[in-house]
């Protein structure tokens, strides 16, 4: 049984995602796994970095989404195989990279657009 925090983590996760999450979504290059749902994403723009610097990366397009969410993109990410692609409010990025943040019960992928390429 999980306990009360991890309880409200989740909750509260998932109210963000609602208020203010973008439509996603993920169909393998094999095809034999998929996801849709809402993400948190964050496009390149100027952004207040602890210690009162910004950074701004016009290459970072970056998509936070929970554990069990996604099932199998970080394995294939990992594998290093043919790129995955996601949809993020209607537009393809190929994901570059993806790291767990803070308890590992958050992910953070790096994406591009296709566009780009």
């Amino acid at each position: 049984m999980p306990s009360n925090f991890d309880t409200m983590q989740a909750g509260v996760f998932e109210q963000a995602k609602t208020l203010f999450g973008y439509a996603a979504a993920w169909v393998s290059v094999d095809g034999s796994a998929s996801w849709a749902g809402n993400v948190l994403f964050k496009n390149p723009n100027e952004s207040y970095r602890p210690g009162g610097t910004f950074q701004y990366d016009p290459y970072r397009y970056e998509m936070e989404y929970k554990a069990g969410d996604f099932p199998g993109l970080l394995e294939r990410v990992e594998s290093r195989g043919n790129p995955e692609t996601v949809t993020v409010d209607g537009k393809e990025y190929h994901v570059r990279d993806i790291t767990a943040d803070f308890d590992g019960k958050t992910y953070r992928a790096t994406l591009q657009p296709v566009a780009d390429l």
